[in-house]
């Protein structure tokens, strides 16, 4: 849902097709869908039959280990869990993009003592992973996160697949311009020597205003792999602030 608060360019932008170099797209989304029932669930069958070809594969949550729901399930998306949904769509798309921390790292889901065995996109997939496109899962961290960022990274990624750019991802798979500033991290009262790559600082949170690091917030590191495993002191509070 990030992506409503996109401003630079807009969702909207990209669905009208005005953006160059880039044709219109068809956004195929479950909570953004005309479609519903299995109006929505013939798109993602088309798509699995190559239907619908090119298009790109973005995941947002973690994906769960269904093993682990013994004779029942965690959730569905129509007839099938949406891990299976992740397995049989991810080798044939031109890109796959993972929105969220949750996707791309796991997030709180996958927090120490998890019971549902969540984890990362690409540990799901398994790290040599490359779509049909040859590339690797493209990442867009945050908890939540940023509108623009996705949306730019969603550009970037049209224009590479057309051939007009280089893609240059970091090692955490991030396109590098869009994750190149480090925030320190807050924890409790204190700033520690951990820092966060996060766009907000630069680039505000809706049409570069406001966000967290941006207005004085602490920033608690939701764009880091190892979110939310930090040892927050939730107990400790800002000078000035009462108990």
């Amino acid at each position: 849902m990030a992506m409503l608060g996109a401003t630079a360019p807009r969702i909207e932008e990209l669905l009208a097709g005005s953006l160059t170099h880039i044709p219109s797209i068809d956004l195929v989304h479950s909570l953004l869908a005309f479609d519903a029932g299995h109006g929505f669930i013939a798109r993602l069958e088309a798509a699995e039959r190559g239907d619908l070809d090119p298009f790109v594969l973005v995941v947002e949550g973690a994906p769960l280990d269904l093993s682990r729901a013994g004779t029942g399930f965690f959730n569905r998306l129509g007839p099938r869990a949406p891990e299976t949904w992740i397995e049989s769509l991810a080798p044939g798309a031109a890109a796959v993009m993972a929105i969220g921390t949750c996707a791309t790292a796991g997030g709180v889901p996958a927090a120490q003592g998890s019971v549902t065995g969540a984890m990362s996109l690409e540990t799901f997939l398994g790290s040599s992973f490359r779509s049909r496109g040859g590339l690797p899962i493209v990442s867009v961290p945050g908890c939540a996160p940023q509108g623009d960022a996705f949306i730019e990274a969603l550009t970037y990624v049209f224009l590479h697949l057309g051939g007009k750019v280089p893609l240059d991802l970091d090692e955490f798979g991030r396109p590098r311009w869009l994750f190149d500033e480090r925030t320190p991290v807050t924890i409790g009262a204190r700033r520690h020597t951990l820092v966060a790559d996060c766009a907000v600082p630069a680039r505000g949170w809706i049409n570069r205003i406001g966000g967290c690091a941006s207005v004085g917030g602490a920033c608690i590191g939701c764009t880091r792999p190892d979110f939310p495993d930090l040892p927050f002191d939730l107990t400790a509070r800002p000078h000035g602030v009462p108990a």
